[in-house]
């Protein structure tokens, strides 16, 4: 069950957030063998983002979490496709945005470890 986290200085609309999340479903399966349907998105507004000791009015930070590794190229692409994703969905510009990737060689689910 892969997870993406948003976080967002500026308030989202319900329309924007279900856009996110549609699209993120979509970026998803750029990662062989993930799927939108095991697909947790977790999108939070207005957060209290400060950068370089000033709080941001538009920012966001991405968190990409999967079980097992990806390859660099995949990991690119699914960069660009989310920073692409927060421009069109929020008005977030490219040096407004971070994303990171958590990869764990284990991951818990259906009350087991796998």
């Amino acid at each position: 069950m892969p997870l993406i986290t948003i976080h967002t200085a500026q308030r989202l609309t319900n329309a924007q957030k279900e856009n996110l999340k549609c699209g993120l479903g979509r970026i998803i399966t750029i990662i062989p063998e993930k799927e939108e349907r095991m697909l947790m998105v977790d999108i939070g507004d207005q957060h209290d983002i400060y950068f370089r000791g000033k709080k941001c009015e538009s920012a966001a930070f991405v968190e990409v979490r999967v079980k097992g590794r990806i390859d660099l190229q995949i990991k690119s692409e699914v960069t660009e496709a989310v920073f692409e994703l927060l421009k069109q969905q929020a008005g977030i510009e490219n040096d407004e945005a971070y994303l990171c990737f958590l990869e764990f060689e284990n991951w818990g689910s259906r009350g087991i470890l796998k």
